[in-house]
């Protein structure tokens, strides 16, 4: 009889038994029910964060797309073509007309003057008549354009001596 429990009896003892594992199944219930009313709070709190940012960027974007369409955005267009065009400028090589008249009044010999003056920009060519004393001085002109790197080519046409005692030549200038 050396497993005889004379304290207990046993209808107590299982009654223990069962009252403890009840005791327990409630505070495992419990404490999985709070949990679980803890994340669902938590899920709410973080959907009203979330919806609380979303609203802010709608409106964020509200505003900005309201700018945008008030004009701005014609202007920044405006702005680009712009300086799209002004960098075109700056990249291209062509000299204008008046820049061209600069250059050749630039290096004008003393004793020749210009009787015509034709720049066509198609062709990028210079037409002139020049008109001197002597004829030194046209061949100093001649000269003087033609060590200039920014001319392709100086074409001398006819060269003749006018009734009044002055050289006439004509001149073709290519850039």
């Amino acid at each position: 009889m050396a497993n005889i429990n004379l304290s207990q009896s046993s209808m107590e003892r299982n009654k223990h038994e069962l009252n403890s594992v009840f005791d327990k199944s409630l505070l495992i219930s419990s404490g999985l029910l709070i949990i679980s009313f803890g994340t669902w709070l938590g899920l709410i709190a973080y959907n009203s964060s979330l919806d609380k940012k979303v609203i802010a960027v709608d409106q964020n974007i509200t505003t900005q797309s309201a700018e945008i369409e008030s004009g701005a955005v014609n202007r920044i267009v405006d702005f680009q073509e712009r300086m799209q065009n002004v960098d075109q400028k700056l990249k291209s090589t062509d000299i204008m007309p008046q820049e061209m008249f600069a250059l050749v009044e630039k290096l004008m010999v003393t004793g020749v003057s210009l009787d015509s003056y034709e720049y066509d920009l198609k062709t990028k060519t210079v037409s002139m008549k020049a008109m001197a004393n002597e004829f030194k001085d046209i061949a100093r002109q001649v000269t003087n354009f033609k060590s200039q790197s920014t001319f392709k080519s100086v074409i001398v046409g006819s060269t003749s001596k006018g009734s009044d005692g002055k050289v006439i030549s004509d001149m073709i200038i290519s850039l």
